[in-house]
């Protein structure tokens, strides 16, 4: 179902609310995914009886499509005559979001191209999960020059690399492995598809800008830059609709979940590892 037809010409759009139980987004752009500059988005769940759940404010729209998509071949396609970007992002865990009479799904796009169109629209699904993805943000300020961050509920890591980037340490059952952003950077394109290829088969020249880092097994990000300047890092894990407990298909519960299956780079699989990092 279509939420935003082929919005354009305004900095600002709010889509459809979402009153069905939906776990899929396929957002569109007449542009490419490394053209995507300051758009951001935003996604809350309007619940009865319980608190709003915020899934992500005012986040990068690049950086959501990245998150949602890290490790899943052909999510980013770009076959259609107008979108050269069309991107299938996953906001529940396997099926829809469970949604109770009178919840929504809100979706909301701020800091638009006026040139550029936008399209959105929602799957719904058959089967339901109380599962869904949430961001978190985090920042290294200016004379910072270490900064440690704990990561061992996430699934996923972006963030720019800067010039005051020096190093990353991840840091997998108490050991910590530092690698510089070319590094990183190398790796990355080797272990994600989403990060390889574009449809034309040509190099994503999006990832100048940002680097994903999978978290599975991960216990710690140690941050390395100099004085200058401040980053910031985007986390995405997966959390639980208040006052239930998800379980799957195959009888897992949330706690049991990984990282898309796929383990952190440049470090081994692990499962049930506890945080003894001694980070904040």
């Amino acid at each position: 179902m279509n939420i935003l037809n082929m919005h354009t010409g305004s900095t600002e759009a709010v889509c459809n609310p979402i009153v069905k139980s939906s776990g899929t987004l396929i957002i569109g752009t007449d542009v490419p995914l490394a053209d995507l500059d300051n758009e951001l988005i935003s996604i809350h769940i309007e619940r009865t009886g319980s608190p709003n759940v915020y899934i992500c404010t005012d986040l990068l729209l690049r950086d959501f499509i990245l998150a949602t998509n890290c490790n899943q071949d052909d999510s980013i396609q770009g076959w259609h005559p107008v979108l050269q970007t069309i991107a299938v992002c996953e906001l529940g865990f396997e099926s829809g979001i469970m949604l109770q009479t009178n919840e929504k799904i809100h979706v909301k796009f701020t800091k638009l191209n006026p040139a550029k169109k936008y399209d959105v629209s929602v799957v719904t699904s058959p089967s339901n999960t109380l599962s869904h993805v949430e961001f978190d943000y985090k920042s290294i300020g200016v004379g910072e020059r270490e900064k440690l961050f704990d990561v061992s509920e996430h699934v996923i890591a972006l963030f720019n690399e800067t010039p005051n980037l020096k190093e990353v340490g991840i840091i997998v059952k108490g050991v910590e492995t530092r690698f510089t952003p070319f590094e990183l950077r190398a790796l990355m394109v080797q272990e994600y598809p989403v990060c390889k290829y574009d449809f034309t088969e040509n190099p994503l020249q999006t990832f100048e800008k940002t680097i994903v880092l999978g978290l599975m097994g991960v216990q710690a990000l140690n941050i390395y830059k100099d004085d200058a300047g401040s980053m910031s890092l985007t986390l995405m894990k997966y959390n639980e609709l208040v006052g239930t407990s998800a379980v799957f298909k195959d009888g897992r519960t949330l706690g049991s979940i990984g990282a898309f299956q796929s383990a952190p780079i440049g470090s081994v699989r692990s499962s049930g590892t506890k945080n003894s990092c001694g980070c904040n």
